[in-house]
């Protein structure tokens, strides 16, 4: 924030991780703003109900920041934003007015972070996040290790260093890669506990009710693909 006032830049802060804690929740960017008194018009904090409710396919979220900043983006957001469907906004609505699902989904997190622990403790490096749901592990190679666990544990991940940057002549996250859930074979192999199968993206899905008259119909987790096929579900991070 120091920079952001010293050389006349805005910051925009992807918080949309903020509720999936460990042991304590972080500060928010506005909140540190408040505390340091930095200019809460440089600052814009996003959130979506993408992780907090893992309710990806409702593309809902908001944009919190000062008065005028805000008034400029609902200006943009006049001419360049998509109208969410009003079922959509209701849904949304309902979501961010409950916390009970958020802490329970929170708790299934931190258990799955527990086992991962158990799993990786005798592994040198290793450190358990205190947030997010991925796992960085340590390996010599990067690129290897995602090819040898795709090709023989069906879980797909990706190298670290594609998404680091140099820091003192080395790259920050040499050597570690961030894992998605893979085909069944990479399922199967977590199932039996497996260290190195073990699917790095520790996360839940969720199935929310939506009751309609007498019927109660389910948002399902399906990718497009998965849907024109006549799947009835997917693991939409392997299509």
């Amino acid at each position: 924030m120091d920079l952001a006032e010293t050389h006349d830049f805005r910051l925009f802060a992807d918080e949309c991780y903020a509720e999936i804690w460990r042991t304590a929740p972080p500060a928010g960017a506005l909140e540190v703003a408040d505390a340091t008194g930095a200019d809460p018009e440089r600052i814009f904090a996003f959130h979506s109900l993408s992780k907090r409710s893992n309710l990806p396919g409702l593309r809902s979220g908001f944009v919190a920041g000062g008065p005028e900043g805000i008034a400029r983006i609902r200006q943009l957001r006049a001419f360049a934003g998509a109208p969410l469907p009003l079922p959509v906004q209701r849904v949304s609505e309902r979501a961010w007015a409950d916390e009970t699902h958020v802490e329970a989904n929170r708790a299934l997190y931190q258990e799955k972070f527990r086992i991962a622990d158990e799993v990786f403790s005798g592994l040198q490096g290793y450190m358990g996040p205190e947030g997010g749901f991925f796992l960085w592990l340590p390996v010599p190679d990067g690129e290897e290790a995602a090819l040898k666990l795709w090709t023989e544990t069906g879980v797909r991940v990706l190298p670290g260093a594609y998404l680091a940057r140099e820091v003192g002549g080395e790259k920050s996250r040499k050597g570690l890669h961030q894992g998605r859930h893979g085909g069944p074979q990479g399922r199967n192999a977590a199932r039996a506990g497996a260290a190195p199968r073990l699917p790095l993206r520790v996360r839940t899905v969720a199935w929310h009710p939506i009751t309609h008259g007498s019927a109660t119909r389910f948002w399902i987790r399906t990718c497009r693909r998965c849907w024109s096929a006549g799947a009835a579900n997917c693991w939409a991070s392997a299509c």
